[in-house]
């Protein structure tokens, strides 16, 4: 599975643990255990890792990928500016409200 891939049923926390797991040597497999968002709990087991290819990534791929990491840091960027006003103001917050509003 590729970093930017998405794999129906694979938890987000299970793929970003596998890409977090240190190389195991030669022949030898790594694992760790994940804390799911549901409360379960999994073990991620990399058997294999290949490293990638820059040259092989298209300019347009290249385009795209600059632009989700910006839209990321962007996201990140405004969830810690909410964080820091809702820990400093006295803020109310209406819950129906805030689930109809979408980013």
């Amino acid at each position: 599975m590729k970093r930017s891939q998405t794999q129906d049923g694979l938890p987000p926390e299970a793929q970003a643990a596998a890409f977090a797991v240190p190389p195991a040597a030669a022949g030898k497999m790594a694992a760790r255990t994940v804390s799911l968002t549901d409360g379960n709990e999994a073990v991620v087991v990399v058997q294999a890792v290949k490293p990638g290819d820059p040259a092989g990534i298209s300019a347009e791929d290249k385009q795209s990928l600059g632009a989700e990491i910006q839209q990321a840091s962007a996201q990140r960027s405004l969830a810690a500016l909410m964080a820091t006003l809702r820990s400093e103001a006295k803020v109310k917050i209406h819950s129906s409200v805030e689930k109809s509003v979408k980013p």
